[in-house]
This record gives C-alpha cells, structure tokens and sequence, in this order.
C-alpha cells in the first residue's frame, strides 16, 4: 500500500535514532514535511541532515512548560500541525521487585508524562487540523513479559488507559489518537543489539519459545504502520492500539 503526505506537516518526539528516526523518515518519503525532536542538539542535526524535507526542535517534553516551548517552535516552523507522533520512552529500569521511587518517576516521566504533555501542547493546533496523534507504547503494557521491568511495563499500561479514554474527548475536536505497541524491535544501538552479541544463545531461545514468527521486528515495520493508522485509510479508527510483536503477545 502506497501512502500520500503531500501537504501534511508531521512532528516526531523522540526521533533522532530507532524508531522514531525511521518514522520520521517514512513520513518525509511519503512527500510530508517532517520535524524532528530530541533532548541532544546534535543528534537532532545529524538525525536531519539524513531526511529530506526535515527540521528539527531540541526540548524535553517531559516538562509540560517546555513542551508548549517545543510545540510552539514546531508550528513556527511548519505553520500548521496534522500529525503528532508520541515515540520517546525507555526501558531501562530496575529489575522486577527492586524499584524504588526514583525508578517509577523516571519511567513515568519517560513513557507518560512525554505524551500527556505534547499532546495537550499540539491539541490546538491538531483541532485546527482534525489531525492525528499516534503513540508508540509496548506490549509490556498489555501483559506481564518476563523478564521486563515492572516500572516500565505499568508506565506502558497507563499510556494504553490513556489512548482509549482520550479518544472520547479527542472526537469532539475530530481529532483521532491511536497507539502502536512493538513487540522485540532490533536495531544499530539496541539493547537487543548488545544482548545478540553476548547472550546469542539466550536470545535464540527467547525469540523460539516466545515469539511465533522467530525472529525480531524491525523499524520500517513500526514506521509502516504508523503510516496507515495517519493515513485516511485509517479513518475510521481512533482510542485502538495495534500489536506489532510477531504473535508474542497473548492476550
């Protein structure tokens, strides 16, 4: 399926590396222009400098003043705002039964505080639109995985929670908001990358016992379906969350 963002102005949080790079990327493929975000100016420049039609704004939307900073120089930029993609999060984290406060403030300020924030910064400008939001959560967020740590899994269950019930007040702006929850997403700088080289047994394990189709996902396969859930295709569709996880995930 080919897609067309001629004319859409779409911004990324979290889009200098990962998925959220190859998001941004797929969206500027498609003919939209795109702006980059992260905490570090120069990853946002190089990140950039390997999209076309792209710019960028470095800001923590972790704060919520800095996120209306963030989004108010994003619509210098692009004049208007169709699409917000909510990417920034983290994994890392105590292990299960060892959090201590600070580990469940930094996840929620990582996997949820990001969202509500440039959510609430861009939703003027995405009423002026009818424009679409879509964050990326996990499938830890649907289920308990072994293994993943639990402040990072309950941070992911609070943004699903978040997605359908903001999908309600959201229609009255005719604004839609869905998620995309990866399942095991390998890439240059992963942590599954470190863990392929000195755990490969293990790993070969994991992904046979745990995952029906066996091997990892990709970004491109995330960046695509991002694509359709912005895409009119996809219109019909608001507070629904899509599993991309290879079968993993069994609820």
């Amino acid at each position: 399926m080919k897609f067309n963002f001629q004319n859409k102005n779409v911004f990324i949080t979290g889009s200098s590396k990962g998925i959220g790079f190859n998001i941004a990327e797929s969206f500027s493929n498609c003919g939209a222009k795109v702006v980059l975000n992260s905490r570090t100016y120069s990853e946002c420049e190089n990140a950039s400098s390997l999209i076309k039609k792209s710019e960028f704004v470095c800001g923590d939307v972790s704060d919520p003043k800095e996120a209306k900073i963030v989004l108010d120089k994003v619509i210098s930029i692009l004049g208007t705002l169709d699409i917000l993609v909510c990417n920034i999060g983290s994994g890392k984290s105590a292990s299960p039964g060892k959090e201590v406060f600070q580990d469940w403030q930094e996840m929620f300020n990582s996997n949820f505080y990001t969202t509500v924030n440039a959510v609430n910064a861009a939703r003027p400008f995405l009423k002026d639109s009818q424009g679409s939001i879509i964050c990326i959560s996990s499938i830890c967020g649907h289920e308990v995985i072994k293994g993943a740590p639990i402040s990072y899994s309950v941070s992911k269950s609070a943004l699903n929670s978040y997605i359908k019930a903001m999908a309600w007040p959201l229609s009255k702006e005719k604004i839609r908001i869905n998620g995309i929850s990866p399942g095991n997403i390998n890439f240059i700088g992963s942590s599954w990358e470190r863990k392929i080289k000195n755990q490969k047994e293990i790993v070969a394990n994991m992904l046979s016992s745990e995952v029906p189709l066996n091997r990892f996902g990709t970004t491109s396969e995330i960046a695509s379906a991002a694509l359709f859930i912005a895409s009119e295709s996809s219109s019909f569709t608001t507070g629904s969350i899509l599993k991309v996880d290879g079968g993993q995930s069994r609820n």
